[in-house]
């Protein structure tokens, strides 16, 4: 068991008692570690048509459910999106798509009945928690949106630099329950924050030059994990057990998209 969960917002924490988050310090970034490598591996399933890679695609899959994380849920929907395009552009991957498809469908059906129906009413959560973002209820994804407010009424008062990184605790910014604001809750946020415009500006550009459209199959599934890695870090953190797994894609992405590389057809462009 991690440390972080033996503390102040450990095992007392609703959080810990009723979602999964196997040996990450928080259910959330279970989220974020299993929407991230899922697509990977339903790429490989996809491309080589074993076994082996659709287990390790279903019980992904059934790490995302259980971690009742709703942020990496919808990045996940999107993501899986993006796999069936890829795989109905060729006859072959039909089948296993099909086949992929009813597996997730069984872990779904499976994980339902749990926690007398806990999963199910997570899911139905999902549009009620959306109306109340698009009425701008404070309360709306468990208080981000009244988080967000708040710290966008910081960003003029500290634009250039910003409160410093990973200092938003010490703005004693308190939620409804008493709790202290220590994370933005959106990556895009927190960089605007605590370390000036200046900063996100230069993240986006640099996102703009890695995402672009892969050109060969073998980009697409850094791709793809990186764009459901920004997107779900829209209502998620920044973590240490994530990030570096992230940077590595990156880079991956970045060299298979300079050296035009085909799995298919094993020749350099």
């Amino acid at each position: 068991m991690c440390p972080e969960t033996l503390g102040a917002q450990g095992m007392g924490d609703i959080a810990f008692q009723t979602r999964a988050y196997g040996t990450l310090p928080h259910p959330n970034f279970l989220g974020t570690y299993t929407v991230f490598i899922l697509p990977a591996a339903a790429i490989f399933y996809l491309r080589t048509q074993k076994w082996p890679w659709l287990l390790c695609s279903a019980l992904i899959y059934a790490g995302l459910l259980v971690s009742l994380c709703r942020g990496s849920w919808m990045a996940g929907a999107i993501g899986i999106a993006l796999v069936v395009f890829f795989a109905l552009k060729d006859r072959e991957k039909r089948r296993p798509l099909l086949l992929l498809g009813l597996a997730f469908l069984i872990v779904t059906l499976a994980l339902l009945p749990a926690r007398d129906g806990l999963l199910l009413a997570r899911m139905l959560s999902v549009p009620v928690e959306a109306g109340r973002a698009l009425q701008l209820g404070d309360a709306a994804g468990s208080h981000r949106l009244f988080i967000w407010k708040k710290l966008l009424r910081l960003i003029p008062h500290f634009w250039a630099f910003g409160v410093g990184p990973d200092h938003l605790i010490y703005g004693r910014l308190a939620l409804p329950d008493g709790s202290i604001v220590d994370k933005a809750h959106n990556i895009f946020l927190e960089i605007a924050v605590t370390m000036g415009v200046f900063a996100p500006a230069s993240y986006l550009a640099f996102l703009c030059f890695i995402l672009r459209p892969p050109r060969s199959e073998a980009g697409f599934a850094p791709f793809v994990m990186v764009l459901v890695y920004l997107l779900q870090g829209l209502f998620n953190i920044d973590v240490v057990v994530n990030m570096p797994l992230f940077w590595i894609v990156m880079g991956l992405a970045l060299k298979i998209q300079s050296m035009g590389y085909s799995v298919t057809t094993k020749k350099y462009h």
